[in-house]
């Protein structure tokens, strides 16, 4: 019989809680945010995956004139990216530009036309596709 090494019990133990607490989170299909801010997601059978949900909501959403940016306070949970569109009175919404921090240009793949009010918005978005919409900003240029 094998002599117990009463300094590696207690890491054993807490080890033992933390594999019973991440097989738990697997086993009920958790998704959870702790999971989640380190990358990871619960262990799974290969093809079982949980994807990744959609975003959450942005913050509200400032307007920077001078810069021609929206700014949330920070990126939404699960979200990788922030997509900015914009909607000119009467037209079509379109993508206005993407970014990866909490500040997006509206004028990334085209300029502002002058006295055209715009209406404009961001959301979140990940490989799951996009959140729902921040608050919307009036702007004319």
């Amino acid at each position: 019989m094998r002599a117990r090494n009463t300094k590696r019990d207690p890491l054993e133990a807490w080890n033992g809680r933390a594999r019973a607490t991440y097989m738990a989170a697997s086993d009920d299909g958790e998704y959870t945010k702790e999971l989640a801010k380190i990358g990871m997601q619960p262990k799974r059978m290969p093809g079982q995956a949980q994807s990744e949900p959609k975003p959450d909501a942005p913050g509200t959403a400032t307007f920077d004139a001078a810069a021609r940016t929206l700014t949330i306070p920070s990126l939404p949970d699960y979200a990788t990216s922030l997509i900015a569109y914009r909607q000119p009175a009467g037209g079509d919404p379109v993508e206005a530009g993407v970014s990866t921090d909490t500040t997006v240009s509206v004028v990334t793949y085209g300029p502002l036309m002058p006295g055209v009010t715009y209406t404009l918005w961001v959301e979140g978005s990940n490989s799951r596709g996009q959140g729902p919409k921040s608050n919307i900003v009036n702007y004319t240029a």
